[in-house]
């Protein structure tokens, strides 16, 4: 067994600024060809966000409107009591219907969450199979010789030296 160095610590080399900007590059390079399927995810993962807010607030209206007999704040008096009517049947209506648009919302957010980042992460490893694939020489370029992985004896060296071409 060797011995440790001092940059090293019981759970493997200490990472400076440059592996760790190295790292960073590289998972960049990896993912920039798929920034709108991320940004798509993003936007969907804060509508999931705001669903959540909204969930309990339709109950708040049932409870201070119909149960405490406190009036609809200002901004939604004149929308319930044009599409829903004055009484408290027509409070109950709107949180009913406030309830489902934001159960739609969420579920909607949800899906294309889970799509698109499931959609990214296959292509993302798709392409890290593909880059892993490439004859050593041309995956990093100015280096020559085969990769140290391919062997004569690996059994599929001669597949992927000619798909990777």
């Amino acid at each position: 067994m060797r011995q440790r160095t001092a940059a090293e610590t019981s759970h493997g080399p200490i990472l400076n600024e440059a592996s760790i900007f190295d790292k960073t590059e590289r998972v960049v390079h990896l993912v920039r060809r798929y920034w709108a399927g991320l940004a798509t995810a993003f936007v969907a993962v804060l509508g999931e966000t705001f669903a959540d807010v909204l969930e309990p607030w339709p109950i708040k209206v049932v409870v201070d409107s119909i149960l405490q007999s406190k009036k609809l704040p200002h901004i939604l008096e004149g929308f319930v009591t044009g599409f829903f009517g004055q009484n408290k049947m027509g409070i109950l209506n709107f949180a009913v219907t406030a309830v489902a648009a934001i159960a739609v919302l969420g579920a909607l957010s949800t899906y294309i969450e889970k799509y698109m980042t499931v959609t990214v992460s296959q292509s993302v490893a798709h392409d890290m199979k593909e880059h892993a694939q490439q004859p050593y020489s041309t995956a990093f370029p100015g280096r020559t010789g085969c990769h140290p992985h391919w062997r004569s004896d690996f059994p599929d060296h001669g597949r992927y030296r000619s798909s990777a071409r």
